[in-house]
């Protein structure tokens, strides 16, 4: 199993297809075996951020690949738009936004709506990502569970 197939098992996370490209963008072909193409101006230490200041859920993980001296591990990760609606992503779904299409639930890396970040996986393994409460979005007839996406990335490039 790849490791975008263990984050769908975890937290539902959803290949980048017609997604603004933040980091990077999967296809069906390249999504297990490469991991996904990262975009080509962007290293895995760019647009190092906390996450939003304002969240709601912050998650602390471990047992990632760690980072060392001689190579740096990150962790990005994009949720949807926070709901506008207000409800508690931890406790329940109740009152959970979802918009029509996913296209417009993903806010770009570079907007204020952005809800993600990327941090340097620490030497034990560890990261804490923070969001907002995040919306969710029809996925054809369904409707997606609120998640997080999750990418690791090693090294300079």
């Amino acid at each position: 199993m790849c490791f975008h197939a263990l984050v769908f098992a975890v937290l539902f996370a959803v290949p980048a297809e017609g997604l603004p490209a933040n980091w990077g963008r999967c296809d069906r072909l390249d999504r297990c075996q490469a991991a996904c193409k990262r975009r080509e101006d962007l290293t895995c230490s760019s647009l190092l951020s906390d996450g939003p200041t304002d969240a709601d859920v912050e998650i602390k993980l471990a047992n990632l690949p760690a980072s060392t001296a001689s190579q740096n591990v990150n962790l990005h990760w994009w949720a949807p738009r926070k709901s506008p609606t207000d409800y508690r992503p931890l406790k329940g779904l109740v009152n959970c936004s979802v918009y029509h299409d996913m296209r417009v639930a993903y806010p770009s890396v570079d907007d204020s709506a952005f809800n993600g970040g990327n941090v340097k996986v620490s030497e034990s393994g560890t990261a804490t990502i923070r969001v907002r409460a995040p919306s969710t979005f029809f996925v054809w007839r369904y409707i997606a569970i609120p998640h997080i996406n999750l990418r690791l990335c090693k090294g300079s490039s």
